[in-house]
């Protein structure tokens, strides 16, 4: 509740060391009956807004920016999710990737896809022939 424009720029230092593939981020908000309700100096509304975009636009820059490693590349995926004409699934490393193509696969089975764009949240793909 007190993060001050230090703490605020050591935290953007350190998402560009890190360079996190993704992130949830949340500004603070007070939470009834803890302890952080009663501390003081707490961070105007209008900032912690401001400080929340600034943060969550750089990790959408970085997050397209690892995601298009990805692109030419050959990934397992776990499908998750099959209708009409498409089906979606995740990498191991939990990346999530639409495929549009029809498939006899049922969510479970592991299948190569060949990823073919590369979006801030998610990757396309196409399956190998």
């Amino acid at each position: 509740p007190g993060e001050t424009e230090r703490d605020f720029l050591l935290t953007m230092d350190l998402l560009e060391k890190i360079r996190f593939h993704g992130s949830f981020s949340f500004k603070y908000s007070d939470r009834p009956g803890t302890a952080s309700c009663s501390l003081p100096d707490k961070v105007a509304e209008e900032i912690k807004s401001q400080r929340l975009a600034i943060f969550q636009a750089r990790q959408d820059d970085i997050s397209l920016e690892r995601n298009r490693e990805y692109v030419r590349t050959t990934q397992k995926i776990m499908i998750e999710l099959v209708k009409k004409g498409a089906f979606q699934g995740r990498t191991g490393t939990n990346h999530i990737v639409h495929v549009e193509e029809e498939t006899t696969l049922q969510p479970g089975n592991v299948i190569d896809i060949s990823i073919i764009h590369a979006g801030q949240h998610s990757l396309k793909g196409k399956i190998p022939h």
